[in-house]
């Protein structure tokens, strides 16, 4: 869902430098990401893309420290243990699913993943809490605060 990378990190299509395609659906999902013509030039070149270029283009969410990375990305994965796991789940798996869907049936799935959610326990108390003005029970902000 989240891609880090290291400073010195690079993905790359290296297909081409030796005579074939990408494959395992890179064609499929490369110009999705990055627009149709940065996926022709990285897949036709076989060129490296270093981690800055890669944040730049979406292709990585963050760059982390060399030789602190493991721990990053665990500290970066703590933020989503009091997360709604199951709000989460449903809107990755239709945004998952819509780049091969008319905008319709994306906002009939949004429709079905919002009435499973709002019967959730998470969903219930977090209305209660709003309503009695208490904290939140998940907060990407002021994790950022606590942890930054």
């Amino acid at each position: 869902d989240f891609v880090l990378a290291t400073p010195r990190g690079f993905l790359m299509q290296a297909f081409v430098r030796i005579g074939l395609v990408p494959d395992w659906g890179g064609m499929y999902i490369l110009p999705k990401l990055i627009g149709l013509q940065k996926a022709k030039e990285l897949v036709f070149s076989g060129r490296r893309v270093y981690a800055e270029e890669a944040k730049e283009m979406g292709l990585v969410y963050d760059i982390v420290g060399q030789d602190t990375a493991m721990d990053d990305a665990r500290s970066f994965a703590k933020r989503f243990v009091d997360a709604p796991t199951h709000a989460i789940g449903l809107a990755k798996n239709v945004m998952n699913q819509s780049f091969n869907l008319d905008y319709k049936t994306v906002l009939e799935m949004e429709a079905m993943a919002q009435a499973i959610a709002r019967d959730s326990d998470f969903h219930k108390e977090a209305i209660q809490r709003f309503a009695q003005k208490r904290p939140s029970l998940y907060d990407w902000e002021s994790f950022e605060k606590k942890s930054g």
